[in-house]
């Protein structure tokens, strides 16, 4: 058919290609929820199942009326925040693209918000999370990826952060981390009578949640290579490169955590090991995200190892405050996120330090301001930047206002008999009844173990006091001269002590 242009699918198949990462990052939900639910006692399994699809429903609405706007609005002088005139932005949005980048943020900021619930498990009210959901989704996440993704002013530095390393993990993980510190401890969390109440009810699930987690995982890093129509060669090789690093990342700091569990225990402990090794995979893959398209091979290697250690080392510093995480949320996102960032300004191409490059600087800037705790005066000499004041105590400094607020009108942290008997049992006289005569079983097998124990202990001191005695029979024959003396015997005792 003479003067007919077959129009360009390219567009099309750039569409198709973030949907479905989209698709894949949304899938992630699930990952939390399996990680989550058999981190906690089995008495909570269902009110964190309940909390982490809730939060994606309330969310959803914060970001379609002002999170998107706030987040990718057009820039102010300033690069702080997303024009406000664009709320609803829904609404707004005329192409295809438009609508595909939308629900791909979505899904972004649905996986930032979520880091937090890990963090508070087993004792945060519903309606106290929900509110602090509502404000990260609203205002504290969008605010951030405006400044890393939304043409602000961290992105006008050249701050890198591929897939969020930064602006998604460590908003999530920091929130947490604030939150956890202000809500306290689990009750007898830290009484060493109680740890083995305390240990994960179902490995199963964690294994399975890490699985769809890293399997996802590879949506929320390569589909971030937004298409293939501008440059396909480009970013073919990007995929390629994104996805082998992205793996890399994840193995290196599961064998890290493997031996290293097996190195501090001094046996390969099958239980723990497990965890160690889904824990491990997690930190490697957070440390990774933000430079998968820019390290080599070898790098993401070595990032993912030492994020591993990373998790490692914070995770015990938290113990030793006595600050309760239950799922280490903190130490893999928060943790992990630093010094993902950290290792961006180490190992990027050409810009790196270790290619004599000056990326470090800013990706150190980028951090501090995310977490909330910068020097003003010292960063204002290094790099001259200018309305630096809106830059201070941010993500730390909201989420702690937020929580602390929730705790004055009491919709913070719910009453020691809810958290004694279970979210799942507080209209459940039976399990109620249940959970007392197990606490009971438990409360009497932990009194016959001291008993034994301490009985052990006696025997082992006693029989040190006892010294083994061997009697040696010594006999000495004395032979007269005249013959007719009969024979002496004289017995010694030898004591060998």
């Amino acid at each position: 058919m003479s003067g007919y242009e077959i129009p360009s699918v390219e567009p099309g198949l750039d569409t198709i290609w973030v949907a479905i990462n989209t698709f894949l990052i949304m899938f992630m939900q699930l990952g939390f929820s399996f990680v989550e639910a058999g981190s906690v006692r089995k008495k909570n399994v269902h009110s964190i199942l309940m909390k982490n699809t809730l939060d994606i429903c309330i969310g959803t609405v914060t970001w379609w009326l002002f999170g998107y706007a706030f987040a990718f609005g057009e820039s102010r002088a300033s690069g702080f925040i997303g024009s406000s005139k664009d709320l609803y932005v829904a609404n707004q949005i005329q192409s295809a693209s438009g609508y595909v980048h939308w629900l791909n943020q979505w899904a972004f900021a649905s996986t930032a918000t979520t880091i937090i619930s890990g963090a508070v498990a087993e004792r945060l009210l519903i309606q106290g999370y929900q509110v602090i959901f509502l404000v990260m989704t609203g205002f504290i996440y969008p605010v951030v990826v405006h400044w890393a993704w939304g043409n602000g002013w961290l992105m006008e530095q050249n701050f890198h952060d591929f897939a969020g390393t930064n602006a998604v993990h460590m908003v999530g993980g920091v929130a947490g981390l604030v939150a956890t510190v202000i809500i306290g401890p689990r009750i007898g969390r830290f009484d060493k009578n109680r740890q083995r109440e305390f240990r994960p009810h179902s490995i199963k699930d964690i294994v399975l949640g890490t699985i769809v987690l890293w399997f996802c995982w590879y949506g929320f890093n390569c589909g971030t290579v937004q298409g293939f129509s501008e440059d396909i060669e480009n970013a073919s090789a990007q995929v390629g490169l994104v996805g082998i690093n992205t793996t890399l990342g994840a193995i290196g700091g599961a064998l890290v955590a493997f031996f290293a569990g097996v190195i501090i225990n001094k046996h390969v402990d099958y239980n723990a090991g497990t965890v160690n090794i889904c824990m491990g995979i997690l930190a490697g893959l957070v440390a990774i995200t933000g430079c998968c398209n820019v390290v080599e091979p070898w790098a993401a290697l070595l990032t993912g190892m030492v994020g591993s250690l990373v998790y490692i080392g914070h995770s015990k510093l938290l113990v030793k405050l006595k600050i309760d995480d239950p799922l280490d949320a903190s130490s893999i996102h928060f943790a992990c996120g630093v010094w993902g960032g950290i290792a961006t300004g180490l190992f990027q191409f050409e810009n790196g330090l270790i290619y004599g490059g000056d990326r470090i600087g800013i990706q150190l800037l980028g951090i501090l301001c995310i977490c909330g705790k910068i020097i003003q005066q010292i960063l204002l000499k290094m790099f001259n930047l200018k309305h630096f004041v809106h830059f201070l105590a941010w993500t730390g400094g909201l989420t702690a206002i937020i929580a602390l607020i929730m705790k004055k009108i009491g919709w913070l942290r719910c009453s020691a008999e809810i958290e004694e008997i279970g979210f799942d049992n507080i209209h459940d006289p039976e399990s109620v009844q249940m959970i007392e005569v197990e606490k009971q079983q438990y409360l009497q097998q932990q009194e016959l173990y001291q008993q034994q124990q301490k009985l052990q202990q006696q025997q082992n001191q006693y029989q040190q006091k006892q010294e083994p005695k061997e009697t040696i029979q010594i006999s000495k024959y004395s032979n007269s001269n005249s013959g007719n003396s009969g024979d002496k015997d004289t017995e010694a005792v030898v004591q060998n002590k």
